[in-house]
């Protein structure tokens, strides 16, 4: 097999497994408590419980000009490999949710994960008694699924603003010197 195909399967693998790992973070452990890990993930959560908005959804949207952003500044393989984490990483934070795997027949009974607080049901993982167990699990999978994003040489958009803030020099060695 022809070593550039080969490498370009490996790191699309990684993003897709890593976007599976972010993926159940945020809507297994993190959404469910209103945990908010980031300013995108943040303003897709707020979206979604005042207006019932996919959270996957309004992720693309905040996301966009940051791609448009990263293909100007970091070039296009950069850009098309986040564009890829970014759009992986919203298709599964909706596909993964609760409700979704129940919709999906992937989950026969939800009892195991309804909860109610505050006179709200909602779907989690874990027991509104664990919910520091659900930041901790949660920001340890959000980050196992990133570090493999980033490993994969990708990015979800959320990191666009770090790499944007620094000069293309240092963004660079962010980008490609990581292995």
């Amino acid at each position: 097999m022809n070593t550039k195909l080969r490498r370009n399967i490996i790191q699309n693998s990684g993003i897709i497994i890593g976007s599976i790992l972010f993926a159940m973070a945020y809507s297994w452990f993190l959404v469910p408590y209103k945990i908010v890990p980031g300013v995108i993930g943040g303003l897709s959560q707020m979206l979604f419980h005042f207006f019932k908005v996919p959270i996957g959804i309004s992720m693309i949207m905040f996301n966009v000009p940051l791609f448009i952003l990263s293909f100007i500044l970091m070039g296009k393989r950069f850009g098309t490999r986040s564009i890829f984490g970014m759009i992986s990483t919203s298709i599964f934070a909706d596909l993964l949710s609760f409700s979704s795997l129940y919709k999906l027949g992937i989950i026969k009974d939800l009892t195991p994960y309804t909860f109610e607080a505050n006179g709200k049901i909602f779907y989690a993982m874990l027991s509104p008694e664990d919910i520091y167990l659900s930041a901790i699990a949660g920001s340890v999978l959000l980050g196992l699924g990133l570090g493999l994003i980033f490993r994969s040489r990708g990015s979800t958009g959320e990191q666009i603003y770090q790499l944007l803030s620094s000069s293309k020099k240092q963004a660079y060695r962010l980008v490609w010197d990581t292995g």
